[in-house]
């Protein structure tokens, strides 16, 4: 899946639970939604994801600038330090 495609999937992913903390913050769902288990999961997974199979051997680095720069060039890094 492209690095477009997932940052997609992920700004989706995290609007419903946005939109319960501004119009139901009160209510006890979205604190359980939003709060401890099911958004952070589902983005931890993701990060995870893009991790395993896209930083194995990746040029750079995080040593200097430059490398920073080098290891961020590849897209899914990018998303995954977004």
């Amino acid at each position: 899946m492209s690095a477009d495609a997932l940052f997609s999937l992920a700004t989706a992913a995290v609007l419903p639970g946005w939109l319960l903390l501004l119009v139901a913050p009160g209510w006890k769902w979205t604190a359980r939604l939003v709060g401890p288990v099911i958004l952070p999961a589902l983005l931890g997974s993701l990060y995870v994801y893009i991790l395993v199979v896209h930083m194995p051997g990746a040029p750079g680095g995080f040593g200097s600038l430059r490398e920073v720069r080098l290891f961020f060039d590849r897209p899914h890094l990018l998303l995954a330090g977004c």
